[in-house]
């Protein structure tokens, strides 16, 4: 717990540091911390619930020549074994997240150490210690979603294209493109949120419906539903997370035109709204939620570092501040507790290898 304790407190430090316009210092904060979740990324032994499946998959495609998963991520792992082995893979795909995320808050002239700090409270051990691949395709895509929030869409599919190397999931976010810049009615939005999760009611039927038909060509879908989490489906825990999500995506909506880039705030709501909107959809499926939504969440980190461009006195300025600051506590000692399957959880105690 220390080890992850003391990573928090420094961000904490560099949000304060860069919010009292000392950006030098920040960098260095941040830098500091960039090398230590490096460190204990790619050293670490056994944390998390998929170190031992991704250790196996280096395994099958350096020893066995057995490619199961994406191949950049085979391609990846073959690179690895030639420069280090396993730690390298860890290394890199840990460098491409916290890489992507720091240069999409620095293109939008974002409070980099906010967004740095929500990344690391409510993603980075799930995106880099468990469903490693996952991560990887969730910042790279949202890499193309800047793009696309930028009218780059050459540069936006080009990056949908990539990710799809490492998990092609992300293929599944490509329509989703054509949403995201679309005007959005609150009220219709609110009697939306009510009508998905109707539909959530009824999802779980359905995969199952359609997943007779895909098993016929791939079993992929077979395995998340039965084998994944083991002989049942779990669903998604509504809880205080969730009731937060709202909140955001009301607070932000109603208070929109108090950010000095008014349709930027408003396209990060907007994918927000799609997380929440998939929670709903696959309330019953837990799996999908985690996969999905998971990605669109991401907008937290943008929302946060946002804060920057939040015209307020100074006085409420540094008290929301403190709030986001309490709020990504809050989820980072979620996270950190999650319940493991062989141990009591997933990321304590922190253990170690350097050899």
């Amino acid at each position: 717990m220390y080890i992850y304790l003391f990573i928090f407190i420094s961000l904490v430090s560099a949000v304060l540091i860069e919010s009292f316009g000392d950006k030098k210092t920040s960098t260095i904060f941040l830098i500091f911390n960039v090398f230590i979740l490096l460190l204990i990324s790619a050293n670490r032994e056994g944390i998390g619930t998929d170190f031992f499946t991704y250790r196996d998959m280096y395994n099958d495609v350096v020893l066995n020549k057995e490619y199961n998963a994406e191949w950049g991520y085979v391609y990846l792992n073959y690179l690895s074994s030639l420069i280090g082995g396993f730690k390298v893979v860890l290394f890199i795909t840990t460098a491409i997240n916290l890489g992507a995320i720091i240069y999409i808050l620095k293109k939008l002239n974002l409070n980099v150490s906010m967004g740095f700090l929500t990344y690391f409270s409510l993603f980075f051990l799930n995106h880099n210690f468990n469903t490693v691949r996952h991560g990887l395709m969730c910042t790279l895509t949202w890499i193309a979603f800047y793009f696309y929030y930028n009218s780059k869409k050459i540069k936006s599919l080009t990056y949908i294209v990539l990710a799809s190397f490492f998990h092609n999931l992300s293929l599944f976010f490509m329509p989703f493109l054509l949403i995201i810049k679309r005007k959005i009615n609150f009220n219709i939005s609110i009697v939306l949120l009510f009508i998905f999760f109707l539909i959530g009611q009824y999802t779980t039927e359905f995969v199952q419906n359609f997943n007779v038909f895909l098993s016929l060509f791939s079993n992929r879908l077979d395995y998340y539903l039965y084998d994944y989490y083991g002989d049942e489906i779990p669903s998604y825990n509504f809880g205080l997370g969730f009731f937060l999500y709202l909140v955001f995506f009301i607070i932000i909506y109603k208070f929109r035109n108090s950010f000095k880039d008014t349709e930027e705030i408003i396209f990060f709501n907007k994918v927000l709204y799609l997380g929440i909107s998939m929670i709903l959809i696959f309330s019953t499926i837990s799996i999908f939620t985690e996969r999905i939504a998971n990605l669109f969440l991401i907008s937290l980190v943008f929302i946060f570092a946002s804060i920057n461009k939040f015209k307020a006195p100074n006085s409420i300025r540094f008290f929301v501040l403190l709030c986001l600051i309490a709020i990504n506590f809050f989820y980072f000692f979620k996270i950190v507790h999650l319940p493991g399957i062989n141990r009591e959880y997933q990321f304590l105690p922190y253990s170690y290898t350097f050899f």
